[in-house]
């Protein structure tokens, strides 16, 4: 077995493109890495050869906003090694509904997409990147930076989302929304929901969080990923509040959650009774965030 690391990295040829360190290896059949740190690629081999491929999918936390800012941030890369190598194509980790949108999006043909590494596979690997490194990265957070490009546009949408069904399944609790519609239907506010389990064009759901003008969402994926690509909106946080109390843990959220703050304004609920409430009294509380003595792990079991 081949272990790469950031400064190891025997009987491999390595590049960089915008300060993302690649790893190309020949006659690959598998790769993964470990938590906590995910730092290390752990690499199989065999002796076909096939065509080359780019890995932006490397086995990390196996969750929505995880795989966006983990394995999705490098999509533009391969754009640009896929002009000069032709028959290059990019292997997107196990099938998730939400990986093919989000590839197509950035203009990546359905044909060029895989799941799983064809065994003896050119690979090159960009430098693995977590949200959950204790450290600030700042080549994480310039491809952050270039992931959404905020625009200027007119807002008319007072939209809920509620929370998908395709979720990881260590984090699978169900949020409904029904309180807040039942009210909202009642006072005659004009709303409209979206579904994001059912979307099949991805530029369709971020033209509707870009015309929004108040978005509802509970908090995790959902908000930072959504939130990402908001701007000048009003965004109310409801349930399943964490992302603040991770943000106080690890420096990559915290750039996140930073980066929607700035551009839009956040209101946190706990419930949809508290949300329901202020919509009542136009009173906001605040609730009180502070870091609890938890591992990563226990987040994605008591949330």
């Amino acid at each position: 077995m081949l272990e790469l690391t950031d400064s190891i990295h025997p009987h491999t040829y390595v590049d960089t493109i915008d300060s993302v360190k690649l790893f190309t290896v020949p006659n690959v059949s598998t790769i993964t890495t470990k938590a906590p740190l995910y730092n290390t690629l752990y690499i199989t081999k065999c002796p076909l050869h096939r065509p080359p491929l780019f890995v932006i999918d490397v086995g990390m936390i196996p969750a929505f906003g995880h795989w966006v800012f983990e394995s999705a941030i490098y999509i533009p890369i391969y754009l640009r090694l896929k002009r000069i190598y032709t028959d290059m194509k990019l292997m997107v980790g196990e099938y998730k509904s939400y990986k093919p949108l989000f590839a197509e999006y950035y203009g990546v043909e359905d044909n060029d997409i895989l799941y799983s590494i064809p065994p003896g596979s050119l690979c090159t690997i960009p430098s693995p990147l977590s949200l959950t490194s204790k450290n600030v990265c700042e080549r994480h957070r310039r491809l952050l930076d270039r992931l959404v490009i905020p625009i200027t546009i007119e807002k008319y949408e007072y939209t809920l989302f509620p929370r998908q069904t395709e979720n990881y399944p260590g984090n699978n609790t169900s949020i409904s929304y029904d309180p807040i519609i039942e009210y909202i239907d009642r006072v005659g506010i004009k709303y409209s929901v979206y579904y994001t389990s059912t979307v099949s064009n991805l530029s369709k759901q971020i033209s509707k969080i870009k015309h929004s003008r108040v978005i509802i969402i509970p908090d995790g994926s959902a908000f930072l990923v959504n939130g990402l690509f908001a701007s000048n909106s009003i965004i109310y946080v409801v349930g399943r509040l964490c992302s603040e109390e991770q943000s106080m843990l690890y420096p990559q959220i915290k750039y996140i959650l930073h980066i929607i703050q700035t551009r839009n304004s956040v209101y946190w609920f706990e419930t949809c009774s508290d949300f329901i409430e202020f919509l009542k009294t136009g009173i906001y509380v605040q609730p009180i965030f502070k870091i609890r003595n938890r591992t990563l792990e226990s987040w994605y079991k008591d949330i």
